[in-house]
């Protein structure tokens, strides 16, 4: 999980220094030069997957002991946000940021990779720059909403 290609937070159009990245800027621009290869997430993708409705609903009512308790959790951590109302019952997951980079660990069929020339800016932006180290980068989902059915599968023990 990493940068800002295309659009920011919750898909918002345009290019942003995303958190991870702006937080340690030199350090991201070593990891961007070196020889390995690199495949990232940017918010791109990772930054607009939420379960909402249906899906939110299926895990919340799971009766696996695991779910249940990563529902206990995010409903514990998310009553303690700044913004968050008293006893505010969520309807929505909190942005599934990791759950992309995991799948890419073992899967890139519903997702779109772009090679591009990715450059780390002194400001914090991941731009894309043809002369930079080519980078994989998951641009773009071809099915999102696939990628949820299989988050919620996965969670609810199916």
């Amino acid at each position: 999980m990493h940068g800002s290609i295309r659009s920011g937070y919750n898909g918002n159009p345009g290019n942003i220094a995303e958190y991870n990245v702006f937080r340690n800027i030199k350090a991201c621009q070593t990891v961007f030069i070196t020889p390995w290869n690199i495949t990232i997430t940017p918010l791109d993708t990772c930054g607009v997957v939420k379960l909402k409705g249906e899906k939110y609903k299926q895990i919340k009512d799971c009766e696996e002991l695991l779910t249940k308790a990563i529902i206990k959790n995010f409903e514990i951590w998310s009553s303690n946000l700044p913004y968050a109302k008293n006893s505010v019952v969520p309807k929505e997951t909190s942005v599934l940021f990791d759950t992309v980079a995991i799948y890419l660990a073992f899967s890139e069929e519903l997702i779109n990779i772009e090679e591009l020339g990715i450059r780390i800016t002194d400001e914090g932006k991941t731009i894309i720059d043809e002369a930079a180290k080519k980078i994989r980068c998951a641009t773009s989902w071809k099915e999102l909403s696939a990628f949820e059915d299989l988050l919620v599968s996965r969670l609810i023990g199916n």
